[in-house]
């Protein structure tokens, strides 16, 4: 059955349904059903208070270096 078209809720849901009784695994029909529907999947933002210290251990806070 081909998919429904539009970018309502109900008709995404819907062929995220379709799609999987047709053997795709969960995610590849979540990408393929947004995308008919023009959509993209929401980008979690990242943790706030958290900063990237570039470090590889994170238990362990690396020193500040001053350079130059």
């Amino acid at each position: 059955m081909p998919l429904k078209k539009g970018s309502s809720d109900k008709t995404v849901s819907s062929n995220i349904s379709e799609l999987r009784h047709s053997g795709y695994e969960e995610k590849q029909a979540i990408a393929i059903a947004m995308s008919q529907a023009g959509r993209s999947k929401k980008k979690h933002s990242p943790k706030q208070g958290k900063e990237d210290t570039g470090c590889m251990f994170p238990v362990v806070p690396c020193p500040k270096v001053k350079r130059g």
